[in-house]
């Protein structure tokens, strides 16, 4: 077989063509999605979707849950890690017409990817999580690791695939399901792919991009003005505060952090913050701005206190904690992951825009304040919501107990096994839910498909109680993709 290099303005042309217009993944323009609201990954895809690197399908789509094909995988690496050098190979199952014929030779050229012993690429077969590790671990030149023996279900794995499980597994791209397995075979998703890239552009980019530590308590940045950071930042000790500063790449919040404090104050992150350090007595986030914020704590519950003008658009939480919003201070969505272990106890203090409860078997407390729309996805059965806040409008999707005397303006019943303890203002039933679902209020069973509305609440001193919203609110979409541990 005769191999030669092709690295020509005309072969680079093409190939970026190819990689922006023919996809069916998406073309380099990001578009709105119906589809990834409260998702897992919804972070990482749109963030990926804005920089033009994938986008959904043209009927309004982005499927996370479907599988991703070894073609189209080979095209999102090429786009994302920037490969355009060609060499040239031929596979037996693979046209010149094809659309993602160049992929695959920019792939055969970096190396991260060949074909079979029988001649051919399989660029329609489904892409598996060992796989996925091999790829991964080629990618970044990661050294081998026996890590991948902690899983229950990688002992029989072939080695080709053992030691790359676990050089993923030790970098913090692939990590296994809450039953200790890792699932070596089943398919990759389109969402686990975006989110596996994403990480693994991260490790590529701090070797590159450096990384600052703070190690040692003390408070960091200028009194007055603005230093810029192009950097990672990682915050490894307790009583370490930030000051007046923009990050450029991610922040980490470490386990070295333990039980502490941490200040962020005046503090913008252009990139990812990931909270797996501090307690009881909180990480604060004070007149800060913040992109995307990950809660993933190994043991116990860290408290967050968000107050000033701090603006974060999007928090996932994916293990226990208290999230205290402050007034003047702005969180956009709130999602509860469905990586939340069984009987997590979860806090919202304050006033909140959107809450995604995607976790099963949870309890959820809302001592106060008030949340705008509140959403229990399709999937997450089994939880217990402590109301003692204001909804402005309560989805409730799958099987879920309310108890407390909050107020609820408008619940809509979409499943069945749902008690509440006390009567919403305003109750009905989603357009799917069969005529015979009932729903209990307050000890009474009734029928959700007959829409009905409580009397108002009223005191002797005002028409309308202090701190009760008011208006019609409008119910967000209900999420439509099951999370998937990666």
């Amino acid at each position: 077989m005769v191999i030669k290099k092709i690295l020509s303005k005309k072969a680079i042309v093409f190939m970026l063509i190819v990689c922006l217009t023919s996809l069916p993944l998406g073309t380099v323009f990001a578009s709105k999605v119906s589809d990834i609201q409260g998702s897992w990954a919804e972070a990482q895809i749109s963030k990926w979707m804005e920089k033009g690197l994938i986008s959904g399908y043209p009927d309004g789509g982005f499927k996370p849950d479907h599988s991703i094909t070894r073609a189209e995988l080979v095209a999102l690496i090429n786009k994302s890690f920037g490969f355009v050098e060609l060499e040239e190979r031929s596979f037996k199952d693979v046209k010149a017409s094809d659309w993602y014929y160049s992929s695959l030779l920019a792939a055969n050229a970096a190396g991260y990817i060949q074909g079979y012993s029988d001649g051919s690429f399989g660029p329609n077969k489904k892409v598996t999580r060992q796989e996925f590790a091999v790829i991964v671990s080629k990618l970044l030149a990661l050294p081998s690791s026996d890590s991948a023996n902690k899983f229950s279900d990688t002992s029989t794995s072939p080695l080709w695939s053992k030691v790359a499980i676990g050089s993923v597994y030790d970098k913090g791209i692939m990590s296994g399901y809450s039953d200790n397995s890792f699932h070596p075979e089943s398919f990759t998703t389109r969402a686990e792919a975006v989110v596996i890239l994403d990480r693994s552009l991260t490790i590529k980019s701090e070797s590159s991009f450096g990384t600052l530590s703070y190690n040692v308590a003390g408070t960091y940045g200028p009194a007055t003005g603005e230093e810029k950071v192009s950097q990672n930042v990682i915050i490894n000790s307790p009583n370490v505060t930030l000051q007046n500063m923009t990050i450029l790449g991610d922040l980490l919040l470490a386990e070295g952090i333990a039980e502490g404090e941490v200040f962020l104050k005046n503090v913008t992150v252009n990139g990812v913050t990931t909270v797996s350090g501090g307690g009881a007595h909180s990480v604060h986030f004070e007149n800060a701005r913040l992109t995307s914020v990950i809660i993933d704590k190994k043991t116990g519950i860290i408290r967050v206190v968000v107050e000033g003008s701090t603006v974060i658009s999007d928090i996932q939480v994916q293990s226990p904690a208290t999230i205290q919003s402050s007034s003047g201070a702005t969180i956009h969505t709130v999602t509860l992951s469905k990586a939340l272990p069984k009987d997590s106890q979860m806090s919202l203090l304050g006033s909140f825009k959107n809450v995604i409860v995607l976790a099963q078997n949870i309890n959820i407390g809302l001592p106060q304040g008030s949340v705008q729309n509140f959403s229990f996805n399709k999937d997450a059965s089994g939880n217990k919501l402590n109301n003692g806040a204001s909804i402005l409008s309560l989805i409730m999707n799958a099987s879920t107990n309310v108890v407390g005397n909050g107020t609820i303006d408008q619940a809509v019943i979409n499943a069945s096994g749902i008690t509440i303890e006390h009567a919403p203002r305003n109750l009905e039933a989603g357009k799917d839910v069969p005529s015979n679902v009932n729903v209990n209020i307050g000890g009474v069973n009734r029928p959700a498909a007959t829409p009905t509305q409580a009397p108002a609440v009223t005191t002797p001193i005002s028409p309308v109680s202090p701190g009760t919203p008011t208006g019609t609110a409008t119910p967000i979409a209900t999420p439509a993709a099951t999370p998937t541990a990666t």
